[in-house]
């Protein structure tokens, strides 16, 4: 099976992608920048090309998507309402079906949280003012270039999480793990997405010093039925 995801540097959501095709459908993915593919984890909607088959993508406000059409495109569901307007905004047709892929990986990886340390951080690549943060107080800091099995253990084994990833943010909340969310002004409006397509308002993005110092209640781990389900009708058709 054909597919496409991030991989400009080893970064935890994108490596993702490949992981839940293979252990969800059995197949193993070949990724590929020739249509038709599967395109699952990210915020890859704007890299989509005609005759592509989208699931629980999202698009990236900060992109350019001059050009872009949904006309040809199938989509089976995606992040959250923010990008059904989008596609739907460009003469796409998507069902009201909502969730990041990402949620479903306690399904394929089941793994109990048992917290050996009061908190640990997981910065976005890109995050220079998290990563500099953590370094000068000592703090355990999950790093999204490691390798995805062990960010999930390093996540699992925190009582709190503090993340600017939105995959850290999302895997944690998925493994009930309390999670903060701490501002990385470079990229807006796609956790706010996300919250919308679980059914919530999305909290106020914190700064690093006030955001490790919350004490959150547990995940609610949020699981949207109908994701599952969309995706194996499709590739059982």
């Amino acid at each position: 099976m054909k597919s496409s995801w991030g991989r400009d540097a080893p970064n935890f959501g994108d490596v993702l992608a490949p992981v839940l095709i293979k252990r969800l459908l059995g197949v193993t993915p070949e990724w590929s920048n020739e249509g038709p593919r599967l395109l699952t984890v990210g915020s890859i909607i704007g890299h989509s090309l005609p005759g592509d088959t989208i699931w629980g993508s999202g698009y990236h406000p900060s992109n350019d998507t001059k050009g872009w059409r949904a006309t040809d495109k199938t989509f089976l569901a995606v992040r959250g309402p923010r990008t059904r307007k989008f596609v739907i905004d460009r003469g796409g047709s998507c069902p009201e079906i909502y969730g990041d892929p990402a949620l479903l990986l306690p399904t394929i990886h089941p793994l109990a949280p048992i917290p050996t340390r009061p908190l640990a951080i997981l910065p976005h690549l890109d995050d220079d003012t998290g990563w500099q943060f953590g370094h000068a107080r000592g703090i355990p800091t999950i790093n999204p270039g490691w390798p995805w099995e062990r960010v999930v253990q390093e996540i699992c084994s925190s009582a709190h999480v503090v993340s600017s990833s939105l995959h850290g943010l999302i895997v944690a909340e998925a493994y009930g793990v309390p999670v903060t969310w701490a501002a990385f002004i470079k990229r807006p409006g796609k956790v706010e997405d996300y919250f919308a397509g679980v059914g919530r308002d999305a909290p106020q993005p914190l700064p690093w010093p006030e955001a490790v110092k919350q004490q959150p209640a547990a995940s609610q781990q949020p699981a949207p039925p109908d994701l599952l389900p969309a995706l194996l009708e499709w590739h059982q058709a």
